[in-house]
């Protein structure tokens, strides 16, 4: 088995079935990393989650918003042989990188972002079973397509096991 990295970009959408494939969004500020699994089939996903909303306009890019990153993420998870029922997903990212006077600024995109994905993660009926969201400092974010294991790495700390989503959660770390 042979081990591939696929950098998942601002916007982009990544789907594997590879089992040495190991998908990976590098500086996540206020971005998303949207990871998905499927232990049975073997699928996983990752979505590089940019903005809340597309704004109204046509998008180019699968993931650039949680609106159409979310659907498009599962959709491609199951066309690729995932079966919606059994995909469970992990989030990382939505730091708040700059203070705002005002603490409900638009300009927190971080937490906007966060509250988009689950907002759509729900309205698709999926939950997330790990989360490391929020505070003040970038993340790298890895999803191994072998276990569905999902590592963070915030900016000067040493790389995490977040969750190993082919288990039943109980790594999970809540945020």
């Amino acid at each position: 088995m042979l081990s591939e990295e696929i950098i998942v970009r601002m916007g982009e959408l990544a789907v594997t079935s590879n089992p040495g494939a190991v998908l990976t969004g590098l500086g996540l500020g206020s971005c998303i990393g949207l990871c998905g699994y499927d232990a049975s089939s073997g699928v996983a996903a990752m979505a590089h989650i940019v903005l809340p909303t597309a704004l109204g306009r046509g998008e180019d890019l699968p993931a650039k918003s949680a609106d159409i990153g979310v659907p498009n993420l599962v959709d491609a998870m199951v066309k690729a042989g995932a079966r919606r029922m059994r995909i469970k997903i992990a989030i990382a990212g939505g730091a708040q990188l700059f203070q705002f006077k005002n603490a409900n600024s638009k300009m927190d995109v971080g937490n906007r972002n966060i509250a988009a994905v689950r907002e759509h993660l729900a309205a698709m009926s999926l939950s997330e079973i790990a989360s490391d969201v929020g505070g003040s400092s970038g993340r790298t974010v890895k999803l191994y397509a072998t276990d569905g294991s999902v590592t963070v790495r915030q900016a000067g700390r040493p790389e995490d096991v977040l969750v190993v989503l082919s288990g039943l959660g109980g790594l999970a770390k809540a945020a």
